[in-house]
């Protein structure tokens, strides 16, 4: 079984977010589908025809201009008919076709900024539970190999310093794993000025692959403000084209 990335907006492309973000993967090959409609199409054929499903999935929140709404289970709206699902009515729906046809759960980002939408997307995907795994004895939900590694306030970094990275952080605490990383990008940045992809590039090497892609481009993100706002690093670029040097 083969797998594809799909892109779930009705105004942006890949390439919008990969310019805001600096993420590689939206420089990857996209479906693009701008509603729930062509989204529910692309995923029936392709399984239907080539046993093929979605491994990287791109959220929007709002596939309308309608703001006022979350879903349409969840919502009372003047007129029901003028309700467009959302992302996370694509969410769930997927979600279902997941369990029916024992499908691995995709990797996925919430590239909207929308706090709502970005909540509830997550608790889907964090409570849902594989078909297999629905009677389990006093209440545990057991891990599944088809699960999606729920977002963490933790995570695991390679501590060598060598360029191949090989014993992981577990008893190492989170203050200190941030210390490793940033030492590890102003050793990286000697000398020379470099771009927020190639910032990417070399750290997510050494964040381990117990996360996501997104909770990963949201420490180096988080990295990045936090050695700017202490002015050790600062952007002699533009916005949308950074270039980081050493202050």
């Amino acid at each position: 079984m083969s797998m594809y990335n799909i892109f779930i907006d009705d105004k942006l492309r890949p390439s919008d977010i990969y310019y805001k973000k600096s993420n590689p993967k939206y420089k990857e090959e996209f479906i693009v589908v701008k509603s729930i409609e062509s989204f529910k199409e692309i995923v029936e054929k392709e399984w239907l025809v080539n046993k093929s499903y979605p491994g990287f999935i791109s959220f929007d929140y709002l596939l309308s201009d309608i703001e006022m709404q979350i879903s349409s289970t969840m919502m009372i709206h003047y007129n029901e008919d003028a309700y467009i699902p959302t992302g996370v009515d694509c969410t769930e729906w997927y979600l279902d076709f997941c369990k029916k046809n024992k499908i691995p759960l995709p990797e996925y980002i919430i590239h909207d900024e929308n706090v709502t939408g970005r909540r509830l997307i997550n608790k889907l995907f964090k409570n849902f539970v594989p078909e297999q795994e629905e009677s389990v004895s006093d209440n545990n939900v057991k891990t599944s190999e088809n699960e999606i590694i729920v977002p963490s306030n933790d995570f695991e970094i390679n501590i060598d310093t060598n360029t191949s990275f090989g014993e992981t952080s577990k008893n190492v605490s989170k203050s200190k794993k941030n210390d490793i990383l940033s030492d590890s990008l102003i050793e990286f940045m000697k000398d020379k000025g470099i771009t927020r992809i190639e910032i990417n590039d070399f750290l997510l090497s050494k964040i381990s692959n117990y996360l996501t892609l997104e909770q990963k481009m949201n420490i180096i993100g988080n990295l990045l403000w936090k050695l700017s706002n202490k002015k050790i690093i600062v952007n002699t670029g533009t916005i949308r084209k950074p270039l980081w040097k050493l202050n």
